[in-house]
Order: structure tokens, then sequence, then C-alpha cells
């Protein structure tokens, strides 16, 4: 009987031991679901933020696959534009070989002209020496050709007038052009201002005015002799010039005329 008390007491004790054991561990764990209810707090705090970020994704869906539906479009022909370059890369390659056997023979001329830029510079010299002596022949040529030009602008003056004229516009043209404004009238409009003038000045009458017109040239004027003057014991005419040219006056001047003693006549501007 004593035997089973002992027993039942060692029992009771383990039971209780265990008991504690227990309470100990749900204690335990208890502390541990404290930690682990606090992070569920905060990932339950950051879900709003997180919904409100999947809500703005979804809402850009639509433009992002319009987007990609768009990319996809342009591939095929993104791949048929490298499919043709790929198909030139042949012909590319033949055409840099064509180049590449060509270089030698370029390289060769270039040696030729870098040999012959001697010769050349050499010849360069020689010229550049012998230039002054060109200067001091071509100086004497000018003075030469001042002189000729000279005596025959002396000779063109006294002998423009020889019943009927000949061409006082284009004389007065090479000596004072720019003042008669000839230079927009043409070879023909000159032939026919010297044919009224011409006639004009074979009437001997102050006042007598001959018109003249060029209809291709759209050109039209008047040479009138003004007045009889005396100028150096010699008998002269002043023959007034007008021109147009559609509706643009280009003349309009006053040319005096000599009767030389050889009995020609000299044209010069007033």
């Amino acid at each position: 009987m004593k035997t089973v008390g002992s027993i039942t007491s060692v029992l009771l004790a383990l039971s209780i031991a265990y008991l504690a054991s227990s309470i100990f561990y749900v204690g335990f764990q208890l502390t541990q679901m404290q930690s682990v209810v606090d992070e569920v707090a905060e990932v339950r705090a950051v879900i709003p933020s997180i919904l409100a970020e999947v809500g703005a994704v979804r809402k850009e869906m639509p433009a992002i696959m319009a987007q990609v539906e768009a990319v996809r479009k342009e591939i095929p022909g993104i791949v048929a534009e490298v499919r043709a370059v790929r198909g030139q890369v042949p012909a590319v390659i033949e055409e840099v070989a064509a180049v590449r056997k060509t270089v030698p023979s370029v390289l060769a001329e270039s040696a030729s002209i870098r040999e012959q830029v001697t010769v050349v510079l050499k010849e360069v010299e020689t010229t550049r020496e012998a230039i002054p002596g060109m200067l001091d022949r071509a100086d004497g040529i000018v003075q030469g050709a001042e002189n000729a030009g000279s005596q025959a602008g002396k000779n063109a003056a006294t002998g423009f007038f020889t019943g009927i004229i000949t061409a006082p516009i284009t004389l007065a043209r090479s000596v004072t052009g720019a003042m008669l404004g000839t230079k927009e009238l043409k070879e023909d409009d000159l032939e026919k201002m010297d044919e009224a003038a011409s006639k004009a000045l074979a009437t001997d009458e102050e006042g007598a005015s001959e018109e003249w017109s060029h209809s291709k040239n759209k050109t039209r004027g008047t040479v009138t002799l003004l007045r009889k003057e005396t100028i150096d014991d010699k008998e002269c005419r002043v023959m007034g010039v007008v021109s147009h040219k559609s509706d643009k006056k280009i003349t309009d001047t006053e040319v005096v005329l000599c009767k030389l003693p050889s009995g020609e006549w000299g044209v010069l501007p007033k």
C-alpha cells in the first residue's frame, strides 16, 4: 500500500512538471506571436499604398498594350529592312575587295605624281626668276598699245561723218558709254539711231528731229538737231539724243558734231 502511494506521488509530480513546462512553452509561443502580430500589422499598413500603385499600373496598361502593339506592327518592316541590308552585304564586300585591289595602283600613281611635283616646283622657280624680265617686256607692250590706241582714237574721231553718218553713237559709247546709257542698247539699235542722226543732220535745220524704233528689242528714240554753233572756229551741230527701252528712258543727252578741215565730222559728248 505504501508503494502504491509513492508511485502515485511520483506520477503526480511528473504531471505537475509536464503541465508547468507546457504552460512555459505556451507563454514563450505567445511572446513570439506578438512579434508576428506586429509584423502583420506593418504589412497591413503597407497594403493600401500597394493597392493604389497596382491600380495606377492597371490604368496605364491600355497605353502600354497599345505601344506594344504598335511596336509589334513595326517588327515585320524592321525585319525586312535588316534582310535587305543583309542582302547588300555581299555586294559591299565585293566592292571593298575591288577597291582594295586598286589601292596598289593608286599608291603607285601617287608616287609618280610626287616625283613630278619636284620637277614642277623647279619649273615654277625658273618661271619666277624669269618674271621680272617678262614684266619689263609687258610694260613696253602696254606703252606701245597705249600709243597706238591714242592714235587710233584720234583717227576715229575724225572719220565718223562723211555725208552719211557711219556710227557716231558707237564712237560716243566707246568714249562715254556710261553717260549715254548705251550699255542697254544693242548694235542693231545703234544702227537705227545712226540712220536717224544722219537724216536729222542732212536737213541742216534747227529743230529737225528723226525717230527710230526697234520692235524686237522694245527700244525707240529720237535724234534732234538742236542748234548750230561755232566752236574753236569749227562749224558744229548740237544733236539731242533720247532713247527708251520699254517705258524706261536710258539716254537723254547732247552730242556735239564738228566739221573738220578735211570735210569729215568728229563727234564728242557735250
